[in-house]
């Protein structure tokens, strides 16, 4: 079994023989100089890291690698402050995708958000400020099933849920599912 982590330094820790034996690898080259806080990889190639770009000040950035982590680079197209959630990102099994959960760049609002071509563009399936999408966590199991974390305090105004799962309509990059509090629409 393949396997990634990130560390507090701008290093991925990969393993191909589920765990024996592990190879560092750097991502500062990848615009992650301050830390990478979690990996997510659609197959045993592809990945992306998330971080900061420097050890202080840092802002959010992304980083892709197509050869199961020995290099990483940047994902330059990263200006915009609203489309990707910077707390969390699985792979999507079966769309060949990424999803995005969190804060958004200029920590403005709660974004999640799709990619179908590692990182270029994102489509937003739900973004705003109330607790109904401030998922915090997300795991997809394939591309109708899957589950996000968001707060569980129910004494403060914003903590309600806890745990929200996603069951279907099929998402697909082609045609992303748009997801609300209030309805699901699918493209036609």
């Amino acid at each position: 079994a393949n396997i990634w982590f990130g560390t507090n330094e701008p290093h991925v820790h990969a393993s191909f023989h589920s765990g024996k034996p592990w190879t560092l690898n750097a991502t500062a080259n990848g615009g992650l100089a301050g830390q990478v806080e979690g990996v997510a990889f659609r197959n045993a190639t592809n990945g992306i890291a998330w971080g900061l770009s420097a050890a202080t000040n840092g802002i959010n950035n992304l980083a892709r690698t197509s050869d199961g982590g020995a290099t990483w680079t940047a994902i330059a197209t990263l200006t915009t402050n609203s489309t990707i959630g910077f707390n969390d990102f699985c792979a999507v099994p079966g769309a060949n995708a990424f999803m995005s959960v969190g804060i958004n760049k200029a920590q403005s609002g709660y974004v999640t958000s799709i990619t179908g071509d590692d990182g270029n563009t994102w489509t937003v399936l739900e973004n705003g400020i109330t607790n109904d999408v401030r998922m915090l966590q997300v795991q997809m199991i394939d591309t109708v099933s899957g589950w996000a974390g968001c707060f569980s305090d129910t004494t403060h105004p914003l903590g309600k849920n806890g745990m929200d799962r996603y069951m279907g309509p099929k998402i697909s990059v082609a045609c992303p599912v748009s997801i609300t509090a209030s309805k699901t629409t699918v493209c036609s």
